[in-house]
């Protein structure tokens, strides 16, 4: 039998100490982030996100980008589920030497600028029909927002089609649109 998720198992409030923008934050029991959890619970999260996303875009190739650092391993996990020809890559605020970046904001964190490696970005994105962001909870898109543009006018000669996977989402429907 197929598990249901309901809020109670995908979200739980905790306080923040280090950081004045949000002072809660909200926790995903299963992500295995901030509360141990078993593995094959992580796992199966992920990989029915996976589904979700390869029975919406069937016959796709895609570009996972993961958000650093709490998404990674979702991304990862998503990517590996995928048709052949997925790429994976996940955004970052450290710096890893002979890298190029693509530099965007959250806003929100307390850790704001965020980047992505240039290096081969490019060559991926020519082989994709779909550049999918993996996070573990949207609260308003603006960062995706951000990324997106930034991608857009850094690759403004192919048409780049995008979407979103997130265990959990936030966002109004305007900016779901």
């Amino acid at each position: 039998m197929q598990k249901i998720y309901n809020k109670e198992d995908l979200v739980k409030v905790a306080k923040r100490d280090n950081n004045n923008k949000r002072t809660f934050l909200l926790v995903n029991p299963l992500q295995g982030k901030h509360i141990p959890v078993s593995p094959t619970a992580a796992l199966e999260l992920f990989k029915k996100l996976a589904n979700k996303l390869i029975n919406k875009y069937p016959n796709e190739k895609f570009l996972v980008i993961g958000f650093a650092e709490t998404a990674t391993a979702i991304g990862a996990t998503i990517a590996a589920q995928c048709p052949e020809g997925t790429k994976y890559i996940h955004t970052t605020r450290e710096t890893i030497k002979n890298s190029e970046y693509l530099f965007f904001s959250e806003a929100h964190s307390h850790a704001v600028e965020q980047k992505l490696v240039k290096n081969n970005l490019k060559e991926m994105i020519e082989k994709t029909d779909r550049i999918i962001f993996a996070e573990d909870e949207i609260t308003t898109g603006n960062t995706i927002w951000n990324i997106k543009n930034i991608l857009e006018e850094q690759y403004s000669k192919k048409k780049l089609n995008f979407g979103v996977i997130s265990i959990l989402n936030g966002m109004n429907k305007k900016n779901m649109e």
